[in-house]
């Protein structure tokens, strides 16, 4: 299991309800300050039994203040089923990734640690917070102190057979040596490839959240690794191409640190991910493209617009004509 780590406190009164019974009032965001590069940290409430309600809050803090969080990289998942989870003592609609994940956080937390989490931390319903929000991320992954990555908790099912990355325990003195070593070889490559075609690798955002930041832990079920752990063990038990899921992921981040992404490369090379919205094809990738500073982001604007300032993009950038057929 993934080690604590020590962590700024923040007051845990902070916005925080003082009724612990579940609220009916909807939660409602309060702006941000507009003229300070700012945005909302998710502390997630301690408790007492894993089973309890799930309840956080949100502070706001500036970039100036260099605070210390991790940023969660995660799929959305289905719109429905929906969990009741608690905001600032509100009732909020959590999907079921999400609250999943926010139960595993809970567990292994430091208490008072900050977290960002897009679902919570950004006002969808806001296009323009969206929008300048949206031109932060780039800046927030990079300045997370790691990168949490999250596959779902319907890995818990190998967990009795599995551990990936931990020194194996002897088998009781009872079990059988040879039978017990088949059944996890047999769960791992199991594991192995639903690991590998996970919907999350997918994702389009996931290029810019982990190409941000070197530090990354990935999270399933109730295991923990690094992603260079992550990386060996999938290459030494997958049979599946190299060329898909995870380790394709892998040397397009190696790539990034070389300095070697354009946006035109980027939109080739992940032209089959996927994205909610079309117009985060675009937008989705811009904030990992070394040459894309400037580009114009508005969710406002439709996906045609959106790929004319693309095109007119490419028509003034010099360094990108060396990329064209």
């Amino acid at each position: 299991m993934a080690a604590n780590e020590s962590r700024r406190r923040v007051d845990p009164t902070a916005s925080q309800a003082t009724d612990p019974s579940p609220a009916s009032k909807a939660f409602q965001y309060q702006p941000l300050d507009e003229n300070v590069d700012c945005t909302r940290f998710v502390v997630i409430n301690p408790a007492e039994n894993d089973d309890d309600p799930i309840s956080c809050h949100l502070v706001h803090l500036a970039f100036g203040t260099r605070p210390k969080f991790d940023a969660l990289s995660y799929t959305w998942g289905d719109e429905n089923p929906k969990e009741a989870i608690q905001v600032d003592g509100c009732a909020f609609e959590a999907r079921k990734n999400l609250f999943d994940a926010l139960r595993y956080l809970r567990r292994h937390m430091v208490e008072g640690e900050l977290f960002w989490i897009d679902a919570l931390c950004i006002d969808q319903d806001n296009i323009a917070e969206r929008n300048r929000q949206l031109r932060m991320m780039g800046h927030i992954y990079f300045r997370a102190q790691k990168v949490i990555v999250w596959l779902g908790s319907k890995y818990a099912k190998y967990e009795s057979d599995v551990e990936p990355s931990w020194p194996r325990e002897l088998p009781d003195s009872g079990t059988n040596v040879e039978e017990s070593q088949t059944q996890r070889a047999k769960s791992e490559r199991d594991m192995v490839k639903e690991l590998v075609s996970d919907e999350y690798w997918n994702r389009l955002w996931i290029i810019q959240e982990l190409g941000q930041n070197e530090q990354k832990k990935i999270c399933f079920g109730n295991m923990a690794t690094t992603w260079e752990a992550f990386i060996q063990f999938i290459t030494t038990n997958s049979s599946v191409s190299s060329t898909q899921g995870p380790q394709r992921l892998d040397r397009h981040l190696k790539e990034k640190y070389q300095g070697s992404h354009t946006l035109r490369r980027l939109l080739l090379d992940h032209k089959d991910a996927q994205c909610k919205e079309r117009k985060d094809k675009v937008y989705g990738l811009v904030g990992l493209a070394a040459d894309a500073r400037g580009f114009p982001m508005d969710y406002e604007k439709s996906p045609m617009d959106i790929w004319m300032d693309t095109m007119e993009f490419f028509e003034r950038t010099p360094a990108i004509r060396r990329y064209r057929d």
